[in-house]
C-alpha cells in the first residue's frame, strides 16, 4: 500500500511542482495541453481602433512542445492577431484586436484556441465594439 501511495505522489508531483495528472498519461508525454487565461475579463475597442490584451498560456499537461494561439468566432470588420503566435509555455503573448467602420457596435464573444498537437483549451472572450465618437452612427 505505501508503494502505491509513492508512486501516486510521484505522478502528482515533479520537483515540488504540482502537476495535473490523468490516468495513462505520463508527465513529459504527448502533445503539450495548455491553460489559457487573459488579463482582462473584457476588451473594448472603438469602431476603426485597436486594443490589445495579453494573454497566458500555461502548461497543463504533456511536454513542452510548440502551442498555437488562433481566434475564430471573429465577426466581420474585426481582426485579431497574437504575438507570438506560437510558443512553449509558459509563456505570454499579446492579443491585438483591430475593428474597421464596417463592425457592429456592441459585445462580441470571440473564441481564442491553444492548439498543441490536439485542441486543449478553447476561451470564450468578450469584446466591446463602441461607436466612434462623431461618426454619424
Amino acid at each position: 500500500m505505501r508503494r502505491r501511495w509513492q508512486l501516486l505522489l510521484l505522478a502528482l508531483t515533479v520537483g515540488l511542482r504540482v502537476i495535473p495528472w490523468a490516468a495513462g498519461q505520463d508527465y513529459g508525454q504527448g502533445a503539450a495541453t495548455s491553460a489559457l487565461t487573459v488579463e482582462l475579463s473584457t476588451l473594448t475597442v472603438d469602431q476603426v481602433g485597436t486594443a490589445s490584451v495579453k494573454v497566458k498560456v500555461a502548461l497543463r499537461s504533456g511536454k513542452t512542445g510548440g502551442t498555437s494561439l488562433k481566434a475564430w468566432d471573429v465577426p466581420s470588420g474585426m481582426t485579431i492577431r497574437f504575438s507570438p503566435d506560437t510558443g512553449n509555455p509558459p509563456f505570454t503573448t499579446t492579443m491585438s484586436v483591430a475593428v474597421a467602420s464596417t463592425a457592429t457596435s456592441g459585445t462580441h464573444v470571440v473564441k481564442i484556441q491553444a492548439t498543441g498537437g490536439a485542441p486543449s483549451d478553447v476561451v470564450s472572450y468578450p469584446v466591446i465594439v463602441q461607436k466612434t465618437a462623431g461618426g454619424g452612427y
